[in-house]
């Protein structure tokens, strides 16, 4: 039940976010930047929540893929600021 609400939960947010950036007179390189982002962040997401419910090894392997994302986050705002 779990694994459903979170694919549903991206297959009703991610067509909602592309209509807000096509109706939300964006420049087109904010467009094309915003439908590129959250794409990639969609097929990580559906990537990450397969990998959990797929078994033990596939929580951690989860686990460490965020831990790395969040250093990331973490040294690109040092970087960019």
């Amino acid at each position: 039940m779990e694994r459903k609400i979170h694919y549903l939960f991206a297959l009703i947010t991610y067509p909602i976010t592309i209509l807000h950036l096509i109706f939300g007179h964006y420049p087109q390189d904010k467009f094309i930047s915003g439908v590129i982002f959250y794409t990639a962040a969609f097929i990580i997401y559906i990537t990450l929540v397969y990998l959990y419910w797929l078994n033990k090894t596939g929580k951690r392997v989860v686990m460490y893929c965020l831990f790395i994302l969040a250093i990331l986050c973490i040294i690109s705002i040092w970087i960019l600021y």
